[in-house]
């Protein structure tokens, strides 16, 4: 019997693919939130000497917490989806909730890498381009 794009059995299989989908992104976002904050402590050791202003600082204060929504998302749908597979279904507002925090730490990324390339000497600026060449792949 060939499955048809209505049939109960490919929505089935249309569902679980997208449960699976979340799961690698929480996933990812667990892994992007221990680099993103070991990175930003890095970057606070490296400019830890120099004049502490609003460019950066700002952006370096706010960025923890955001990774710490990431995952708090991000276990949060393991333990629902842990508790009942079924309630854990593939929704938009999970998806949107990412997709907006990303779109947030990557502007806080853009504001500190600029702020602190105001105040860097050249070995910081040389941090900072390795820095923003790291920032950019993760995504």
């Amino acid at each position: 019997m060939e499955l048809g794009r209505n049939s109960p059995d490919s929505d089935d299989v249309a569902e679980r693919i997208r449960v699976e989908q979340l799961d690698i992104l929480t996933r990812l976002m667990q892994v992007m939130t221990f680099c993103g904050l070991n990175t930003l402590v890095f970057l606070y050791w490296v400019f830890s000497h120099t004049k502490i202003t609003v460019d950066w600082i700002v952006p370096l204060a706010i960025m923890p917490f955001v990774y710490g929504t990431c995952l708090y998302l991000g276990y949060n749908w393991r333990r629902k989806r842990q508790l009942d597979p079924r309630a854990a279904e593939a929704s938009a507002r999970f998806v949107r909730y990412h997709i907006g925090l990303v779109a947030i730490l990557g502007t806080l990324w853009t504001a500190l890498l600029i702020g602190l390339n105001a105040i860097a000497d050249s070995d910081q600026r040389s941090i900072l381009y390795a820095t923003t060449v790291g920032v950019i792949s993760t995504a």
